[in-house]
């Protein structure tokens, strides 16, 4: 028996079985498209108003009533350098 062949085996004993089963492969999921995006808030409409205007400041009344001036900053990226426009209230 130690000399035989799979051939041989297998019709000895019927067909083989045992070693690792194979697993099914899953379906993969597709993937969303187009999410919904969530409208901007009243101070971020304000600002990209005045970012593309080139505003060098807007007014802002909070959810509280109270009316903020924003001013205009100019600060540059620490990682690439370039430019970065920034509105910070003013006071601060």
């Amino acid at each position: 028996m130690a000399n035989m062949g799979y051939a041989e085996l297998g019709e000895m004993y019927g067909e083989m079985h045992g070693g690792k089963a194979k697993k099914a492969k899953k379906a993969k999921k597709a993937k969303k498209t187009g999410s919904k995006k969530r409208p901007l808030n009243e101070y971020f409409k304000k600002m990209l108003a005045a970012k593309k205007s080139g505003a060098a400041s807007f007014d802002y009344k909070t959810k509280e009533g109270v009316i903020k001036t924003y001013v205009r900053k100019v600060t540059k990226s620490p990682k690439s350098g370039a430019e970065l426009i920034v509105y910070k209230a003013k006071g601060k």
